[in-house]
């Protein structure tokens, strides 16, 4: 089994620790305004494919309505084969089915379940790890789980205060 060797402590009173604290919050202050500027470009870059894919969706948009509309007036052409190939692809019609509601889907869950429907019906279940935490260690123990209890060490450096103190 392994032993975790303890170290002892590099910083040696409070002002040192204040110290890292100070230079914690000057390294957030620099990695954040590296990442706003990627953002920044980020976005403007997004917005420029957007600009320039534009003209060329709706031309694609087009193009699918020109095509669809040539394909229902020859319909009667697709009774033998639903699809036609081309040299260049395929066009062609498929059934589809869409179910409407006609109830509120409270309604409809509710009639599936007194129907035993229940493939019908999505459920996801998950932990509330949350507020199994506030039951006793008998109960959690009995459903299957461990509560585990530890002092997490934190800080919160003030970014506010080196931001004010570099001005």
């Amino acid at each position: 089994m392994r032993k975790r060797e303890k170290t002892d402590p590099i910083l040696k009173n409070w002002d040192e620790v204040d110290d890292v604290l100070r230079g914690v919050a000057e390294i957030d202050i620099i990695t954040n305004e590296i990442v706003s500027g990627y953002e920044l470009q980020i976005q403007e870059l997004r917005e420029q494919m957007k600009n320039e894919c534009a003209p060329h969706l709706r031309y694609k948009a087009k193009l699918e309505e020109e095509l669809k509309i040539f394909a229902e007036a020859k319909k009667d052409e697709f009774i033998k084969s639903k699809t036609r190939f081309l040299n260049f692809g395929k066009v062609g019609f498929r059934k589809s089915t869409t179910i409407k509601l006609l109830k509120k889907a409270e309604d409809v869950i509710e009639r599936l379940k007194a129907m035993e429907m229940f493939g019908c019906i999505n459920t996801k279940e998950t932990i509330n790890k949350e507020a199994l935490r506030q039951f006793s260690e008998d109960v959690i123990t009995t459903v299957g789980c461990k509560k585990n209890e530890k002092d997490e060490f934190w800080y919160e450096a003030d970014r506010e205060k080196v931001q004010e103190f570099k001005s």
